[in-house]
């Protein structure tokens, strides 16, 4: 099975590589977006009692819904391809990194907030240095867990046209062929372990310096 897996590769190494290639900028281009939505959320649910409770009770049903579910909703809106594979994997994400910053951020020592404000720091001050610090490693966590549920569901993208290594999976299933379909999830298992040891390390550095 090996051998007929590294033959294959051999053979199509161009179109292997850019399945990798497309996976793995879905996968980014999802997360960035969710990272730079689901914080800025975070923060304003924090900050916004009204905001807080309608905000995080949609993200928290959203996380029951399946990615697949999601891409058959936004097919018929933004039909096929990567964009609408993208987007529905950003929303798929924004839930784990909102939640955990809205968490992070009321979790902070209150004794911590108003040393600062003894101190004479300025809300915008304490926010920057004291709060956000503090609350990023549960934001980091809630990173790893969307990046995770992203690599993993952005399988699906070959059911909508938008790449990426999910297309050797469903040829597999399709074909009865086991090499594709292991080539497809070892592949993908292997993209989601390097992330979650990459983003360990730098959650585990981070956390040295607070």
């Amino acid at each position: 099975m090996i051998h007929d897996m590294w033959q294959y590769v051999m053979d199509h190494r161009e179109e292997f590589t850019l399945a990798i290639r497309e996976h793995v900028l879905l996968s980014l281009v999802s997360l960035i977006a969710a990272v730079l939505v689901g914080v800025l959320i975070g923060i304003l649910c924090a900050k916004y009692d009204k905001l807080a409770n309608p905000i995080i009770g949609v993200f928290t049903f959203l996380r029951l819904i399946p990615s697949i579910a999601l891409l058959i909703v936004f097919m018929p809106i933004l039909k096929t391809g990567f964009m609408p594979t993208a987007f529905a994997l950003t929303i798929l994400a924004l839930p784990a990194i909102c939640i955990n910053t809205y968490s992070g951020l009321t979790g902070v020592d209150r004794f911590a907030i108003e040393s600062a404000t003894g101190l004479g720091l300025s809300k915008r001050d304490i926010f920057t240095k004291v709060e956000f610090p503090l609350a990023m490693p549960l934001i980091l966590v809630g990173i790893r867990s969307a990046f995770i549920d992203v690599i993993s569901s952005a399988t699906l993208a070959a059911i909508v046209g938008g790449g990426g290594l999910g297309i050797y999976i469903f040829r597999g299933m399709m074909m009865n062929d086991m090499v594709k379909l292991v080539l497809g999830g070892i592949s993908i298992a292997v993209i989601a372990l390097l992330a979650e040891v990459i983003l360990s390390l730098v959650q585990r550095r981070y956390s040295r310096f607070i």
